[in-house]
């Protein structure tokens, strides 16, 4: 069977059954709807469903869980649950306390049960084992990766079932899981946001800061834009952190929910920061670089005096509008935070010799300030 994936879902989801996706178009134009009979039709077909009524049943017993766990962690980290930020601490704190660990007692049940401890479901792959693996993948999302990972070492055949497992499929782990390389000079700037994102979606990178002399003397013949920052992943190379954000953002959640009502104007807000600190990082290499003392100190001038109020003013009041005073877009993180923090960062808690004073101008903002300083923290 060809896999296509559709390049427009918002054209598709409206004329779907129950308006939601996933969806599986057949050859014939059919339809099927809902994860779970899509796996079902699949199994029947590529031979992976059980033989027996109690493998059935253990099969929908386990499916039936893993949907179950998927609700308790929506509830938690999902941007669309209505909970408050308060309402959701205590929630992802049951799920890493009550309901992951008795998910985990139940599958570790399951496998000491059955014959083969390298199969959850009878002694050959059945979609139980599919739907187990992608729950897996999924809980490396970063509110949920390092809470799953410490409980499952506590879980000593759950834990080698997936180590045994997913040798089957290195190759599409190693397609959708490459290793990553960001090259960018010895400075935060236009890198900064980019490896903030990385981080804080616990994606391991490795960090090459470069110097001046390396790549004008050689490297920059190997870039497509000839500058940097440039991304490695998968054995392609991306350049401008923009587009580097924006596919990272999408890759890794940092986006709005496609759908939502709040997604036209979120991705509206998310631009204006993207777009604004593109000039405050171009008014610091406008005066930066310039040779003439009377022209930089005037150009200097203009940009402690003109514009950092005037954008830091904007930020305050996005941030005063906004539901929540601990992000800039919304109530979770967006690729917005990480361009704002890298920016302070860059200019204000790493101390920058060029812009003595921004610390003071800051102070001017409280809402901004205490929005960095609470965003500084995750990374420091």
């Amino acid at each position: 069977m060809k896999a296509k994936m559709s390049p427009k879902p918002d054209c598709i989801v409206p004329k779907l059954e129950f308006g939601q996706m996933p969806a599986l178009e057949l050859e014939n134009g059919k339809v099927i709807v809902q994860s779970q009979c899509i796996l079902f039709y699949l199994g029947s077909i590529y031979n992976c469903l059980p033989k027996c009524e109690e493998g059935i049943y253990l099969m929908k017993y386990i499916l039936d869980s893993i949907e179950d766990l998927y609700y308790f962690a929506g509830r938690a980290v999902s941007p669309l649950s209505p909970f408050t930020p308060e309402a959701k601490k205590e929630i992802l704190k049951k799920f890493e306390t009550e309901n992951l660990i008795d998910f985990f007692k139940s599958m570790e049940k399951r496998l000491k049960e059955n014959c083969r401890c390298d199969f959850i479901c009878g002694n050959e792959y059945s979609i139980a084992d599919f739907s187990l693996l992608s729950l897996y993948l999924n809980m490396q999302r970063k509110e949920c990766k390092d809470v799953f990972m410490s409980q499952l070492k506590n879980f000593p055949l759950l834990d080698n079932y997936f180590r045994v497992r997913f040798r089957d499929f290195k190759c599409y782990l190693k397609c959708h899981y490459p290793k990553i390389k960001l090259i960018y000079f010895p400075l935060e700037f236009r890198a900064e946001p980019i490896r903030l994102l990385l981080r804080h979606s616990k994606v391991d990178f490795k960090d090459i800061r470069m110097s001046q002399q390396e790549f004008f003397g050689g490297y920059i013949k190997e870039t497509a834009s000839k500058q940097l920052p440039e991304l490695i992943m998968g054995g392609k190379k991306y350049n401008q952190t923009g587009a580097i954000m924006k596919m990272l953002g999408a890759k890794y959640g940092y986006l709005p929910i496609p759908f939502s009502k709040e997604a036209p104007m979120q991705r509206v807000l998310i631009e204006k920061v993207m777009g604004s600190i593109y000039d405050l990082w171009t008014g610091i290499g406008d005066y930066k670089f310039i040779p003439k003392p009377e022209v930089k100190q005037k150009l200097k001038d203009t940009f402690m005096k003109e514009k950092i109020p005037t954008y830091f003013g904007v930020y305050e009041e996005m941030l005063k509008n906004n539901s929540s005073k601990e992000f800039i877009v919304g109530n979770s993180y967006t690729i917005a935070d990480f361009y704002l923090v890298g920016y302070a960062r860059g200019c204000i808690f790493n101390g920058f010799p060029e812009l003595p004073d921004i610390t003071t101008e800051l102070a001017k903002y409280p809402l901004l300030k205490q929005y960095l300083e609470i965003r500084n923290k995750d990374f420091s």
